[in-house]
């Protein structure tokens, strides 16, 4: 075997999923042949130098030189225009995916434009996507294969009843995965489970945080019932984006004696009642594979505080309030500044972020 594709089979599982799949995917075989075509180059040449590239931890400083030596005999003076398609046809697909890698930041530099390439994006989205679904169809046919719709059932209730303060606990992302699972096949295929489960969850007893909390001018319990009750006090029982939810984290009264964990575990009450109370409206905005009811999009390892995204609202005093009588524009602009608040891939960030895309609709 050669010693490039060997070295490249023993690094490519080191990168996430969505990379080794890219490498495997149609989209890349039909964005090299394209560059191919324009520049009259080799397929297997520009294949080649993805390999050494993936090899190389995708070191894009060493790029130009690369592309250089491999190249220049063929391309010329050309070469520049070579280094910005080679970016915006095969490295921007991977963008969102090489977490220390930052290929965007890198093809600004050489003068690229990310729109003039969003087709390759959209095409490997697009297969990526199926390739979710067609994994997410198999395991579903694997899984209706061995439920018991009244056990599962009855399992779930238990578990939004009696020990939902271990579930939203766990770290382990298999667990909520499976648990996630089982819920929206549920929620898909059982007449009246959601209600119950809503119930289960509003008149859940069990003790959610330390301190007691004030309701209607009277210490109660900090019982995941009554932190629901006060909430749909401040918010209303309507459907509440991330916006509010944040806002309630951060302002109210009884949140303020919170520790950072605490808030946390709060928050995933309060996203786990809206994703069941709402089913499905609050999975609309998400593809099938990212469905979850119990929230698990923020693992241990990476996991910003919010205690600390909440100290950062409060320090930052230029952050506009958000009011609706504002134009959109205005809004949108006010949005933006707030989204910087947040670390990137933040739960708050991504909202704001998708709040922003609806009003430049």
């Amino acid at each position: 075997m050669n010693t490039n594709i060997s070295n490249f089979f023993s690094k490519i599982s080191k990168y996430p999923e969505e990379v080794q799949f890219y490498f495997e995917s149609k989209s890349l075989v039909i964005a090299v042949a394209d560059l191919a075509e324009k520049y009259n180059l080799a397929a297997g040449s520009l294949n080649e130098l993805m390999l050494d590239l993936a090899v190389d931890d995708f070191d894009l400083a060493k790029l130009p030189k690369k592309i250089e030596s491999k190249f220049f005999s063929a391309v010329g003076e050309k070469q520049g225009d070579l280094l910005r398609d080679f970016f915006g046809v095969l490295l921007l697909p991977l963008s969102a995916f090489l977490k220390n890698v930052n290929i965007k930041q890198e093809f600004a530099k050489i003068g690229g434009h990310e729109d003039e390439y969003a087709i390759y994006l959209e095409e490997f989205n697009n297969e990526l996507e199926e390739e979710l679904l067609d994994a997410l169809d198999e395991y579903m046919d694997e899984y209706e294969k061995t439920i018991d719709l009244k056990s599962e059932a009855s399992a779930s209730l238990e578990l939004f009843s009696f020990n939902f303060v271990d579930v939203i606990k766990s770290s382990s992302s298999e667990t909520l995965s499976s648990l996630n699972a089982g819920l929206i096949y549920l929620l898909n295929h059982q007449a009246d489970f959601k209600d119950e489960l809503v119930k289960r969850l509003v008149t859940n007893q069990e003790r959610l945080t330390a301190s007691n909390i004030n309701i209607d001018g009277k210490a109660v319990e900090p019982s995941i019932a009554n932190w629901i009750k006060d909430f749909i006090q401040k918010n209303g029982s309507s459907y509440f984006n991330n916006i509010s939810l944040t806002e309630y984290l951060t302002n109210s009264e009884n949140t303020k004696q919170l520790s950072g964990q605490e808030r946390t575990l709060l928050g995933d009450v309060f996203e786990t009642y809206r994703n069941l109370k709402f089913f499905p409206q609050s999975m609309e905005a998400l593809p099938a594979h990212k469905w979850a009811i119990v929230p698990h999009n923020r693992p241990e390892q990476k996991k910003a505080s919010l205690a600390k995204r909440v100290e950062v609202i409060k320090k930052n005093e230029n952050v506009p309030l958000i009011t609706e009588e504002k134009k959109e524009q205005t809004r949108a602009e006010e949005l933006k500044k707030m989204s910087e608040s947040f670390p990137p891939n933040s739960l708050e960030r991504r909202a704001i972020e998708q709040e922003i895309a609806s009003l430049n609709k």
